[in-house]
């Protein structure tokens, strides 16, 4: 019995051996069955990240343009919010600067490259060329390029009072005749926007007079670039002027979230409170019977310059460019 088991047992482990493949085919089905494996593995492993990457594009995405401030969306024609906005702040608070332009890319969750032409009315404007650029990153804005520091706020414009008024003119005087001005104006006392139009310099800028507030904004007199009827300063009346002046409190007030980044400045001060301080200026505005302005922006040529200010009672005055004729 046991040597029948036995023969039995042999020829099965021949059979067994038999079925066993060579050596080379058993390493080659071995390495293909590994490659299936890691190749399956690999794909699931992609297969994850896909998916997080799709949830993340689908539910956090929106998520944080919820959240944040998403200036790619109201900058989108035709309303043009972001561009809107930024064009009255700094008008209303900066002499000169015109935001002429404004776009928006997009460079990834809650992240805006903004790329802006800020027009320095003292210099010759080339339309096409954004020579400031800023980063809006979760809802907070950062300077990557200014190279003319076009949007800073200058404190104290209007309060050059250590300046002698008759050594300025004197050397105004000795300037070249064919000389342009521009200068900063603190006047004694107000003067109505008519009077000033008619004061034989060209008006700039003016800070609205509104002695009853703490913020008063300003007002361009002139645009380099037309965007709608509000934009043509030259042929309007003081009324009119007035309506763009509240108009853009209003946006102002409408979009702080917006410009509030940036803070709330006058030619004396900033302001912390800006909700309330603002709507306290856009209140009071409303009332204005005649536009008036103790703090305004003029240029003109060196005699029309040295004619206004004999003429004129001040008490800061602050030189901000000369040009050796008005076509530099």
């Amino acid at each position: 019995m046991n040597e029948w088991d036995e023969t039995k047992l042999d020829k099965e482990l021949e059979i067994l051996l038999d079925d066993i493949p060579p050596q080379d085919d058993l390493e080659k089905k071995i390495e293909q069955s590994i490659k299936k494996r890691v190749r399956k593995l690999v794909l699931r492993t992609i297969a994850v990240f896909v998916a997080i990457a799709a949830a993340l594009f689908l539910l956090i995405n929106p998520f944080l343009n919820a959240v944040f401030l998403n200036p790619y969306e109201l900058n989108k024609e035709p309303e043009k919010k972001m561009f809107h906005v930024f064009r009255d702040y700094w008008e209303t608070t900066t002499p000169y600067t015109e935001i002429a332009s404004l776009d928006v890319t997009k460079r990834g969750f809650a992240r805006y490259d903004l790329q802006i032409q800020a027009a320095d009315h003292k210099k010759p404007i080339i339309y096409g060329s954004p020579n400031v650029e800023l980063e809006l990153k979760f809802g907070k804005y950062t300077v990557k390029m200014d190279p003319d520091m076009s949007l800073m706020h200058m404190f104290g414009r209007f309060n050059d009072t250590w300046t002698d008024k008759e050594t300025l003119l004197n050397d105004i005087k000795g300037l070249p005749v064919s000389s342009n001005l521009y200068l900063s104006i603190g006047a004694k006392t107000p003067e109505t926007v008519e009077n000033l139009r008619k004061s034989g310099v060209h008006l700039e800028w003016i800070q609205i007079y509104q002695p009853n507030v703490q913020f008063q904004g300003g007002l361009s007199m002139w645009m380099s670039a037309a965007y709608d009827d509000s934009d043509y300063r030259d042929e309007m009346t003081d009324s009119e002027l007035k309506e763009v002046y509240l108009s853009n409190l209003k946006n102002l007030l409408d979009n702080e979230q917006i410009w509030r980044d940036f803070g709330l400045f006058d030619s004396h001060r900033d302001y912390t409170d800006t909700k309330h301080v603002l709507e306290e200026t856009y209140t009071d505005a409303k009332n204005l019977e005649k536009l008036e302005s103790k703090y305004y922006c003029i240029s003109g040529n060196r005699d029309d310059i040295i004619a206004y200010l004999e003429d004129t009672e001040t008490i800061s005055i602050l030189i901000d460019e000369v040009k050796l004729s008005k076509w530099n």
